[in-house]
């Protein structure tokens, strides 16, 4: 939550929300939120083992008022979709692709879903 008090916007305030969702849930935040540096050698390895969930990339020695570099979906280690704006958006177009695909939700998050 320090991210608010560094940033106080509503993208932020919805990327909190859901992070503390997950958190009320009694369910790990990292498991549907992954954040990676641009700098890391592994991320496309890490990617690839992520089931479903939303990365984002943060630039190496950024401020928290600055923007990621990349934000987007994974199902199943694919990028699904790329470039996505906030946080927020990129969960519910995550919710929206698990109905309209008819997937499973993930058991690790069983309750956020």
């Amino acid at each position: 939550m320090l991210a608010i008090s560094e940033d106080d916007n509503v993208h932020t305030r919805r990327a909190c929300i859901f992070r503390s969702l997950c958190a009320y849930l009694n369910e790990d935040h990292e498991k549907l939120v992954k954040e990676y540096l641009d700098t890391d050698l592994e991320v496309d390895s890490n990617m690839e083992e992520t089931v479903m969930g939303v990365y984002v990339i943060l630039k190496d020695g950024a401020l928290p008022d600055d923007d990621p570099h990349d934000i987007g979906v994974l199902i199943k280690g694919v990028e699904v979709l790329t470039g996505l704006g906030n946080i927020a958006l990129a969960c519910a177009l995550l919710f929206g692709l698990i109905y309209c695909l008819d997937l499973s939700y993930p058991a690790e998050l069983k309750c956020t879903f």
